[in-house]
């Protein structure tokens, strides 16, 4: 074989599709309900300005946070994790 004639041999026939699109942020999302926060929670304020979304360390619950909105109950067990993010501190 000369100048590389069996080089597309190998591909496939049909080729994957794009990867499907990654969801915007949709400001009209309710915050996640605090039930993990009630048994046991702890109240953050967010100090940032913007509206946030952020993944408890430890659940995985979902919070929402805003400059509107600085104040949530989060699970106990995620509490030290976002305190520790230096975004978050205790509400009392």
């Amino acid at each position: 074989m000369c100048c590389g004639q069996s080089r597309y041999d190998a591909v496939p026939d049909t080729l994957p599709g794009p990867p499907p699109p990654r969801r915007a942020y949709d400001a009209d999302v309710a915050p996640v309900a605090s039930a993990p926060a009630e048994a046991g929670g702890v109240r953050l304020r967010f100090t940032g300005q913007s509206r946030v979304r952020v993944r408890g360390p430890a659940s995985g619950a979902d919070y929402v946070f805003s400059a509107s909105e600085p104040v949530r109950a989060v699970s106990a067990a995620d509490a030290p994790g976002l305190l520790e993010s230096g975004y978050f501190r205790r509400a009392f």
